[in-house]
């Protein structure tokens, strides 16, 4: 239970959906009450008791994996929902379209896509602890944009390309496909028949005593 429903009334409840594989919250009064609301995927809910002070509507805490635990409204049309308009530079296919960081309203993730992704196709993935802030700086190697990452351990500034040559051969296994080549890897290694042991020679029989002739004497 996350609170009450800002239409009905009705208790608003965590459920699945087998159909999408997924948690969301849902009015207990359905179906007379069709409100739903989806929920970032984490490991673990919560409900807040305080609503949310810009909109209204119930907040839920949630975890992700090895993330520190965070409160959002329910509502994801809430201008708290809304990632701050950050613009890092130009696409470097030469589209014209701006590299915008933009937050998965599902994953909650956050990450760099060109406004022209439909023509494209160009995204990057970004840290995702640390406040961002641009820069007017071009990575010479790969062309794409670079990034100052404020954290407790201090500025770094990086290229946001994880592919970029300049990258540690480590960091680009990360990358586009190096998880998937890790994986397969590790399958074929499973698939390979185990060597059969050798068989074990059978310890030869011992010659049993012959009987002695009954007409033998002493």
């Amino acid at each position: 239970k996350l609170g009450k429903c800002p239409e009905s009334g009705h208790d608003l409840l965590i459920k699945y959906s087998p159909r999408n594989r997924s948690y969301f919250v849902g009015c207990s009064g359905y179906p007379d009450c069709s409100v739903t609301y989806p929920l970032p995927q984490a490991i673990h809910y919560e409900a807040v008791e305080q609503l949310c002070p810009v909109c209204g509507t119930p907040q839920v805490k949630f975890r992700q994996f090895r993330q520190q635990p965070k409160e959002v409204c329910l509502n994801t049309a809430c201008p708290s929902r809304q990632e701050p308009e950050i613009i890092l530079g130009k696409c470097p296919t030469g589209d014209g379209g701006d590299l915008r960081v933009i937050r998965s309203q599902k994953s909650f993730k956050r990450f760099v896509r060109c406004s022209n992704y439909d023509v494209c196709g160009t995204s990057y993935p970004l840290p995702q602890r640390g406040d961002l802030e641009p820069t007017d700086e071009v990575c010479e190697p790969c062309g794409s944009p670079k990034v100052i990452v404020l954290t407790k351990k201090g500025p770094w500034k990086i290229c946001i390309d994880p592919n970029c040559p300049t990258k540690p051969a480590d960091s680009k296994k990360t990358g586009k496909g190096g998880a998937q080549a890790k994986g397969a890897a590790k399958a074929k290694a499973k698939a390979k028949p185990k060597a059969k042991a050798k068989a074990k020679a059978k310890p030869k029989a011992k010659a049993k005593p012959k009987p002695k002739d009954a007409t033998e004497t002493t």
